[in-house]
């Protein structure tokens, strides 16, 4: 167990290292695609919703450009990298091909300015988007950003990955021997939804917007007194979320556990962990993969109301339901248009294409029978006691970040 400790540090401490290398940078790489090895980012934007045009086919003419591009609304970034030396625009474009077909995307159109198949005529300027950006000197520009002119080493790849649940996610590159010059777009619309309340959503719908917008909400669910089995009552509410996680396949969730202040402190946060622990059973014996399914308990030490009424301990006994999903950025979070945009930023989706090791591995430690009377239901489902520690210590690392990062102090 103690190896398993350092191994999670010694990780830990390696990604910190990572994001030190890059602290300079006016922005951080897309959560789903990294730079080419050497490349230098320039220059960084980021919207939660704006409109790009993004080229899709070959280029007439100035007069006609706009029959080239498909015109699009969402979440936008935009990064340019400074190349590496020595490193042709042919071998950067078709490392970024490989790694997005490897994540499946699928190439839209690719050209050749040499090959004479991105333009007809002349040298068109096709807008691509109007942002605000910060270069790698800290300075703000507010401008229209246009596509390379076309000279010989030029190269252009649109590519498009569809989500089960419909999101489109559009990355085009354009790319020559000095420079690259990426745009990201996530399909979604408009934020919404930003005043909340603090009742459970009662379908997958409520439930989908709650986590695609602050990211997490409370589920108060009907348990007998100081008990952690789940009442046939409360089932239809863990079927919506069985049914939320079916419809995004991309969706990784944490489980906190909560409980009222009534009884010792060690009882309640034995209590905390078997409820949530039983809502993952339910969970995974709906078919849910246990790995994108975090459990935590934490007794009564986040009360969100007044413990010295009935009701108040009534909304302090529940299951808080967090996304978790790499890259997630909680919409109540977004920087104001005058700020410096923070690492990390970018697009929310990790495709659910993408390969197996990119995917963390997030299972919830399998809390180990305990003397007392509160039973512990998912310990026949995780099965993996020996990884306790290990899964224990990602899911407070991740949380502890998240919150960290995204000000969501719970």
């Amino acid at each position: 167990m103690r190896t398993l400790l350092l191994s999670g540090l010694t990780a830990f401490f390696l990604s910190l290292g990572a994001i030190t290398a890059h602290a300079q940078e006016p922005g951080a790489d897309l959560p789903f695609l990294t730079r080419y090895p050497g490349m230098q980012m320039e220059e960084y934007g980021h919207s939660a919703y704006d409109e790009v045009n993004i080229p899709v086919r070959k280029i007439a003419s100035d007069a006609r450009w706009r029959d080239a591009v498909e015109h699009l609304e969402g979440e936008v970034t935009y990064i340019e990298y400074y190349n590496p030396k020595g490193r042709s625009s042919l071998e950067i474009l078709s490392n970024f091909r490989q790694a997005l077909q490897n994540a499946g995307f699928k190439t839209r159109w690719e050209c050749s300015a040499a090959a004479g198949n991105c333009i007809g005529s002349g040298l068109p300027k096709v807008e691509v988007w109007r942002g605000t950006t910060v270069n790698d000197r800290g300075t703000r520009d507010n401008r229209t950003h246009e596509v390379y002119q076309w000279i010989d080493t030029a190269r252009a790849l649109t590519a498009e990955h569809v989500a089960p649940n419909g999101v489109r996610t559009i990355v085009f590159l354009n790319v020559t021997d000095g420079s690259t010059r990426l745009y990201a777009v996530q399909t979604k619309p408009m934020q919404t939804g930003l005043v909340t309340t603090n009742l459970t959503p009662v379908d997958s719908a409520g439930m989908t917007a709650a986590l695609q917008g602050p990211g997490k909400f409370q589920m108060h669910l009907p348990f007998d007194y100081n008990k952690a089995s789940l009442r046939p009552d409360a089932r239809k509410t863990v079927t919506e979320l069985a049914q939320t996680m079916r419809q995004n396949p991309q969706l990784f969730i944490g489980l906190d556990g909560h409980t009222d202040n009534v009884g010792g402190a060690d009882f309640n946060q034995k209590l905390s962990e078997a409820r949530a622990n039983a809502v993952k059973a339910e969970l995974v014996a709906q078919g849910i993969e246990a790995r994108r399914i975090a459990t935590r308990g934490l007794g009564a030490t986040q009360p969100i109301a007044d413990n010295a009424t009935e009701k108040g301990r009534a909304e302090n006994r529940r299951v808080e339901v967090v996304n978790l999903t790499p890259g997630f950025v909680p919409a109540a979070t977004a920087a104001p248009a005058s700020a410096t945009p923070a690492a990390p930023g970018g697009l929310s989706l990790t495709p659910a294409a993408a390969p197996a090791n990119t995917v963390p591995q997030m299972q919830a430690p399998n809390q180990q029978q305990r003397a007392g009377n509160v039973p512990n239901p998912a310990a026949d489902v995780a099965g993996q006691a020996g990884y306790a520690a290990k899964d224990q210590l990602e899911y407070e690392i991740r949380s502890g970040v998240r919150s960290l990062v995204h000000g969501l102090f719970r």
